[in-house]
């Protein structure tokens, strides 16, 4: 079974994100999480890697890091997916992240898991929120390039996700409002992130909601409407605790 939590942004050494990390954590309903950073978006930057290895012990899990781009082995892949309670996909270039977890066959196992009845997490915060859905929006990882829609995963099906709708605002919603009517799949509805909030899908598939490690930033559903104005829905959310509780 898979929960799914895609983060719109945020920085992990600011701790900016930490309640709704917190929340990821207890999805799992494990004493000692085990958590696999994938960070093939980034190229396995080694830096990136162990900050947020070091962050994600702070918060009391275990972690193993995949270094997809270094060519693991089977047992390797095998060892870091199934063995853990959560896979959390770093950000950077999401089409390199969909890219490597589809050659190396990460996408199969985790639809493997996806049978059991044991609970995996699949979390991750801009390119690793992308990924999860039946479509993304990225800019192929140029900075300030223009956005494209892409296939994902498709764990959320008909959905769409886009982040960073604070830092990257102007430029995201002026991308909703021009492709989604334009989309090959104009049934799909878009989920817009604020950076330091989160979409989450338990693995029921039902009841999704919307949490937030600051006041002011929220998510929304939108649908395929050119009139932006009446295509924007809020979705409901609940206020999390500093430990990653709901409180509402």
């Amino acid at each position: 079974m898979i929960s799914l939590v895609a983060i719109g942004g945020g920085k992990i050494t600011a701790r900016e994100t930490e309640a709704i990390d917190r929340h990821a954590l207890l999805l799992t309903e494990a004493e000692r999480p085990k958590v696999t950073f994938i960070g093939a978006a980034s190229s396995d930057d080694a830096e990136y890697a162990q900050n947020f290895a070091d962050y994600y012990k702070s918060l009391g899990a275990e972690v193993t890091t995949l270094a997809l781009t270094r060519s693991p082995s089977e047992d390797e892949i095998d060892e870091a997916i199934f063995g853990a309670d959560m896979l959390y996909g770093g950000g950077g270039s999401t089409a390199k992240l969909i890219e490597y977890l589809q050659t190396a066959g990460v996408a199969d196992r985790i639809d493997q898991v996806a049978q059991d009845s044991r609970i995996l997490v699949v979390a991750g915060l801009s390119a690793g929120a992308n990924m999860q859905a039946a479509y993304c929006s990225t800019d192929h990882g140029v900075e300030d390039g223009p956005l494209d829609i892409i296939p994902g995963l498709g764990y959320m099906p008909r959905t769409l996700i886009s982040p960073h709708h604070i830092t990257e605002g102007e430029a995201r919603w002026k991308f909703l409002k021009e492709s989604l009517p334009l989309a090959d799949a104009p049934h799909i509805k878009a989920i817009a992130i604020d950076d330091w909030a989160a979409y989450v899908v338990p693995h029921s598939y039902q009841g999704s909601y919307g949490i937030a490690s600051r006041p002011d930033s929220h998510v929304y559903s939108v649908t395929p409407l050119v009139d932006r104005e009446n295509s924007i829905a809020p979705i409901i959310e609940r206020a999390l605790a500093a430990d990653g509780s709901i409180v509402r």
